[in-house]
This record gives structure tokens, sequence and C-alpha cells, in this order.
């Protein structure tokens, strides 16, 4: 898979911080990691089952990436 070293920092960081949520990669780089496709990817999509609300997901995931990481996400909402 090709993953730019900071989407793989990320990715690991993402992971750890929503390690309660079992997180998994979807999106492009989950179709590159099966081998159904090469082409790039801008982003870092996830996946869960879990059955929080996506609203706590995300602020657990962001708190998460700030504290232990040293990230600055932000919410981008409207949908």
């Amino acid at each position: 898979m090709k993953l730019p070293d900071l989407h793989r920092r990320l990715l690991a960081d993402a992971l750890r911080a929503g390690d309660d949520y079992e997180l998994a990669l979807a999106g492009g780089y989950a179709v590159q990691a099966h081998g159904l496709v090469g082409r790039p990817s801008q982003d870092l999509d996830f996946a869960t089952r879990h059955p929080a609300s996506m609203t706590d997901i995300v602020r657990r995931l962001a708190d998460g990436l700030r504290s232990r990481a040293g990230w600055s996400p932000w919410s981008l909402s409207g949908r």
C-alpha cells in the first residue's frame, strides 16, 4: 500500500486514539491494501460497528489525536 509518511503516522495515531471503537481502515487505502486498485488517496477513512454515536467517536478520536500525538484535527459538518 502506497501510504505517504504523513498518512502512515496519522493512521497509526488514529487507530491508537480510537482503539475502544475498533476502527477499521476504509475507503481508498482499504481497497489499495486488498490489491483491488492502485489509485492515490488524499485522506483516511474509517469504519466501525461500535454503537456509540458518531459525535462521541469523533470527539474522542480528535481529543486523543490532540493530546497524545500533537495533531490539530478539526471537524467539518454540514451534511
